[in-house]
């Protein structure tokens, strides 16, 4: 789709946005003002059928305490996301020759996924936002980016300190 003349456009560059939620992620390319969604994913919870996991505490031929548990394995589910989530970006970067990245992902999870991508990316990482923005409209992702290059852009600006150089920026 078009992106919008408001929004960052991208010109020459290759941009991949890499928006990751709880268990899925979606990436997408921008480029000469054009956004397409070229992959994602969602990893299943495991949904626990019958007693699987059923456990029993016994003593002195009775049953003290009887319970299931129905839990999922959150570090378990996590690795595997971080895995798929390596392969696929692997993959990306290869094809379409990325030149910049950016990386948008829930605040518990943003540091083990830097580690992990980050040999992937290289040079072509840009910035991270932290949140859960897997079902956000693209275009709300490029005004972050945009809104964020533009406070970086004012803090970089130095003001004059001398009275004549403040008069003659006045005059012009």
């Amino acid at each position: 789709m078009k992106i919008s003349a408001k929004l960052p456009q991208f010109g020459k560059e290759t941009v991949l946005l890499i928006v990751t939620g709880q268990l899925g992620a979606a990436f997408y390319l921008a480029r000469n003002g054009e956004l397409t969604k070229a992959a994602s994913f969602e990893l299943r919870k495991p949904k626990y059928s019958d007693h699987e996991g059923k456990f029993l505490r016994r003593g002195r031929g009775k049953i003290f305490a009887a319970g299931a548990v129905y839990e999922f394995d959150k570090q378990g589910m996590i690795k595997e996301f971080l895995r798929e989530l390596d392969g696929r970006t692997k993959v990306l970067m290869i094809k379409h020759q990325v030149t910049a990245s950016y990386l948008y992902a829930p605040a518990h999870l943003m540091q083990q996924i830097k580690t992990k991508i980050t040999k992937i990316l290289g040079s072509s990482y840009v910035m991270s936002f932290r949140g859960n923005y897997h079902n956000c409209h693209p275009f709300e992702l490029l005004e972050m980016i945009g809104a964020r290059k533009a406070r970086r852009a004012v803090r970089q600006r130095v003001a004059p300190t001398n009275r004549e150089v403040i008069k003659i920026l006045r005059r012009q």
